[in-house]
């Protein structure tokens, strides 16, 4: 049976207002005392502290909410006034122009195994076929397989389009020529 939880801040062991009450109910069927070290005489039996330490949670909460939806806002606006704002590696037969400004590739090589990808799959070779193909010839010095095409095939960034949160964005990249 322990004694005792420690942990740095209560924020530390959860950010959840219900889950750090049901720790504490949890803690207190056990006679076993939640410990801060930012503030480790704090009783949570007393209520003052009790009602203290779940003001702080609600704030510790609160942050990571506000940051969440200052990034879907920033997402938002730069899908809005035709930005890219997605980092990683681009799709395939995309460069960056700018950190949020795609463009077709420069890379004949790439085009045109985009483009073999679009226009086999039309044309109804299968993903597996067509990866096992790919391999042999080592298309972009490379192995691919059938997921990689499918996945490629599902993209709507190659008919110019951005899905985003449940919203179209159109016109953010140029349409690749399939």
């Amino acid at each position: 049976m322990y004694k005792m939880v420690v942990m740095m801040k209560f924020d530390r062991l959860t950010r959840d207002l219900i889950d750090f009450n049901s720790i504490i109910k949890v803690c207190n069927s056990m006679n076993c005392s939640l410990i801060p070290l930012d503030n480790p005489k704090t009783n949570l039996n007393n209520p003052m502290e009790k009602a203290n330490a779940n003001v702080s949670m609600i704030f510790s909460q609160l942050q990571p909410e506000l940051t969440s939806q200052r990034v879907k806002d920033v997402i938002r606006d730069k899908l809005e006034n035709g930005l890219y704002p997605f980092g990683g590696k681009p799709p395939l037969g995309y460069i960056r122009e700018t950190s949020e400004k795609l463009i077709v590739s420069y890379n004949p090589e790439e085009i045109k195994i985009v483009q073999r990808i679009f226009h086999e799959i039309s044309i109804g070779k299968s993903a597996m076929q067509l990866a096992a193909e790919l391999t042999i010839e080592q298309a972009l010095g490379r192995s691919w397989s059938d997921k990689t095409i499918i996945r490629m095939c599902k993209n709507k960034i190659y008919i110019g389009i951005v899905e985003w949160n449940g919203k179209i964005y159109e016109n953010i990249i140029n349409k690749f020529i399939i």
